[in-house]
């Protein structure tokens, strides 16, 4: 019973991901994100799919829909700290998270900054490409001093993200140095 209902959501995910409109691939992205977040292990099953992983790269350079790419964002959030060498390696993965990082809305930029700070824990080439050039560090840090509506929320997702970066000198010597942050932390 239980393996069928899983099949079947991963069957109309897929579906609803290669669909005609928008709104029915946002619903699939945004199903596959819920089921992610509350049941790692099968939406990662779900998004090892290669027709599923790759519709979720293309909505997360969807520039015109920023519903799906907080969709897509938020999920790679949750399966990236997963092995990324079996599951989560995908070609154009690391670059498109990169470019949602500095999405002008903050709720996406923090959730690709939390997917990165998560791919460089787990995998030596993705932690170089990462940490290269101190970006993605100084992201965590503004969404960690934030304010406005959304506060909270880009707060925790920062506080995540540096949970860890801090893991590396390199990172933590950012982190002391930057202003305000000591006192945060």
């Amino acid at each position: 019973c239980w393996m069928d209902m899983q099949y079947k959501s991963a069957m109309w995910i897929s579906d609803a991901l290669s669909g005609d409109t928008m709104e029915r691939k946002q619903s699939g992205m945004a199903a596959l994100a819920c089921i992610a977040s509350s049941a790692r292990e099968i939406g990662l099953e779900i998004a090892q799919r290669a027709d599923v992983l790759d519709e979720v790269l293309l909505l997360a350079e969807a520039n015109k829909f920023e519903q799906a790419q907080l969709s897509a964002a938020e999920l790679c959030a949750h399966l990236a700290s997963d092995d990324p060498a079996k599951c989560f390696n995908p070609v154009g993965g690391l670059d498109a998270l990169r470019k949602l990082s500095a999405h002008r809305n903050p709720r996406i930029a923090v959730r690709a900054v939390t997917a990165l700070s998560k791919l460089a824990n787990v995998n030596l080439t993705h932690r170089i490409r990462v940490l290269a050039d101190g970006r993605i560090t100084a992201r965590a840090i503004a969404a960690l001093n934030s304010d406005g509506e959304c506060r909270d929320e880009l707060r925790s997702w920062a506080v995540e993200a540096m949970a860890y970066l801090c893991l590396y000198p390199e990172v933590k010597e950012s982190f002391d140095k930057s202003l305000g942050i000591s006192h945060v932390v």
